[in-house]
């Protein structure tokens, strides 16, 4: 199995996922595990890269950046059950699968070479 199918094997099930916009509350959980398995995902993979990938390097750090932030404001309107939460929740959701596109993009050129 080559990288770009174990990133799509481990992230669909959040990235194609349509479940949640039809929820009037979207899970918070759900965002919060697509962002560690995002995350833990791009560091196996440079791990597993012999040589020092700028691209995967600033993904890495764009997902650390979006889980970081994530148990902030989201998580917040969550609890209190405030009527933004679902719009930030698209919001945060339209970040995380934008990340998990460049990675997929980045895993497919990666791929042809």
């Amino acid at each position: 199995m080559n990288s770009l199918e174990y990133a799509e094997q481990q992230l669909n099930r959040f990235y194609l996922d349509r479940n949640e916009f039809i929820k009037k509350n979207p899970s918070y959980p759900f965002i919060q595990s697509y962002s560690e398995v995002l995350l833990q995902l791009i560091i196996e993979l440079e791990q597993k890269d012999k040589i020092v990938d700028t691209k995967l390097i600033s993904l890495r750090m764009e997902a650390n950046i979006f889980k970081e932030d994530l148990p902030g404001e989201l998580y917040d309107d969550y609890k209190k059950g405030n009527l933004r939460y679902r719009e930030n929740w698209f919001n945060q959701k339209k970040k995380i699968d934008n990340i998990t596109t460049e990675l997929y993009q980045y895993l497919s050129e990666i791929s042809d070479k």
